[in-house]
């Protein structure tokens, strides 16, 4: 199997995520996972303000207590990569989709470059960071 694929109870999995950080309150301005190339691996990247200026770990003790409570089992921190939404990857991806604020969409990349940053292959489930 290409690992570049991502399968249907990944997708799933990182749309309940998505629901139940919202559901916690957790401000996501965007939700997308990423095959990245050089590890050869999928990973769900979460993008809320502040983790620029906090300890990074703070969000991601967020992220393992909405996992936890909401007993997603099928996603692990491991997988996950919380980010600011001014982090490249968001920024760069935010010039080609955004979606509503609270929006949780279906949008699949494959093969693209956006302003010199080639994409083999995304699944955008929220985009909002402009």
């Amino acid at each position: 199997m290409d690992n570049a694929i991502l399968v249907g109870p990944d997708i799933e999995a990182g749309k309940q995520l998505v629901r139940a950080l919202d559901a916690s309150g957790l401000d996501v301005r965007a939700a997308f996972w990423l095959y990245r190339e050089e590890g050869e691996e999928w990973r769900l990247y979460i993008a809320m303000p502040g983790v620029k200026e906090h300890d990074p770990r703070e969000g991601y003790s967020k992220v393992l207590n909405v996992l936890k409570q909401n007993k997603i089992s099928s996603i692990d921190l491991s997988e996950i990569s919380v980010i600011d939404p001014t982090d490249r990857l968001a920024t760069v991806l935010s010039l080609a989709f955004q979606t509503g604020p609270t929006d949780i969409k279906d949008i699949k990349v494959v093969g693209s470059a956006f302003n010199g940053v080639y994409f083999r292959a995304a699944h955008i489930y929220r985009m909002n960071v402009r």
